[in-house]
């Protein structure tokens, strides 16, 4: 994956100079300031949350449950998707195999009589416990059957949100649309460390984690890991490392916020309260810039019966 450059995007390091030249602190001296981390990413993912933020927004054509991943333990009742013939099937044995030769008797192709739940997970794993997947699914906006992009009539669809996904109405197709706010980042100031390996996000098992993050002084980005990694492997990698973008649209708000943060965690309350009415207004101007108007659409609704 190539490394994303956007000008709606900016430097994680230059956010953190911005708020420690606001109490007049040097900026050479930001690798003292690992404390403004927790600040900086709460208020993003305050702001993050406070919209369905176009910037934040993606339109995906969704299958139901997961792919076959190489390696992982199946149970009787899962369910996985077969990309290449665009059919469901469950398994009725357990197996860590899928439709290979002499292990189809573990699975079955799910049909009408099939009792089966229509669940979108919030994160689709790849075909390998490394693999990049889908983007982790934050919040939902809403569930169609043509893409909300290309009609104005996508017909929407009735979801409900449970701990490992989104139930979809069993009266919609093998695929649907999922107009969602995907997850927002986080960021770090700790840089690599030599003989230290950082790995991407693990899907399955009792390793699964998410992706190593690491900052680079010399960009002022940070980077996560998209594979097994060293601090010898370069960041202009892009087979290792990929940036991590900080949202120049909520920049100042996120500047304002964790200062005044800061500044209470220092006892500064005046000061800290200042800081945090001006972070509210930037944050309100936003809305009125950037947050979506409402717009009236025919919508289809069904049962989830």
């Amino acid at each position: 994956m190539a490394l994303r450059t956007n000008e709606q995007d900016t430097k994680f390091g230059d956010v953190v100079d911005q708020i420690l030249r606001r109490d007049g602190i040097d900026t050479s001296q930001v690798g003292l300031a690992t404390d403004l981390v927790a600040y900086v990413n709460d208020r993003l993912q305050k702001a993050w949350s406070h919209e369905f933020w176009p910037q934040t927004m993606l339109v995906e054509k969704k299958h139901y449950h997961q792919v076959y991943c190489v390696g992982q333990q199946y149970e009787v009742g899962d369910v996985l998707w077969d990309v290449d013939l665009e059919k469901y099937f469950y398994c009725i044995e357990p197996t860590t195999d899928f439709l290979t030769e002499g292990d189809d008797a573990s699975w079955k192709e799910v049909d009408e009589t099939t009792d089966w739940l229509k669940i979108i997970p919030f994160w689709q794993n790849g075909s390998l416990p490394t693999s990049n997947g889908s983007e982790v699914v934050h919040r939902v906006q809403s569930v169609s059957m043509r893409s909300p992009h290309r009609s104005y009539s996508p017909g929407i669809l009735s979801y409900e949100i449970l701990g490992n996904g989104i139930l979809v109405s069993k009266l919609a197709a093998n695929e649907v649309y999922l107009k969602y706010q995907k997850e927002p980042p986080l960021f770090t100031l700790y840089q690599t460390q030599s003989g230290q390996t950082y790995s991407p996000r693990l899907a399955f098992g009792g390793n699964s984690k998410e992706a190593d993050v690491v900052y680079d002084p010399s960009t002022k980005n940070c980077y996560k890991a998209i594979n097994n990694t060293t601090a010898d492997d370069a960041f202009t990698d892009n087979t290792k490392w990929e940036i991590v973008p900080f949202p120049k649209f909520l920049q100042r708000y996120v500047i304002h916020g964790a200062f005044a943060d800061w500044l209470a965690s220092e006892g500064q309350q005046a000061k800290s309260q200042v800081e945090d009415e001006f972070a509210e207004k930037i944050l309100y101007d936003l809305m009125d810039i950037h947050a979506p108007s409402s717009m009236v659409q025919d919508t289809a609704t069904y049962s989830r019966v």
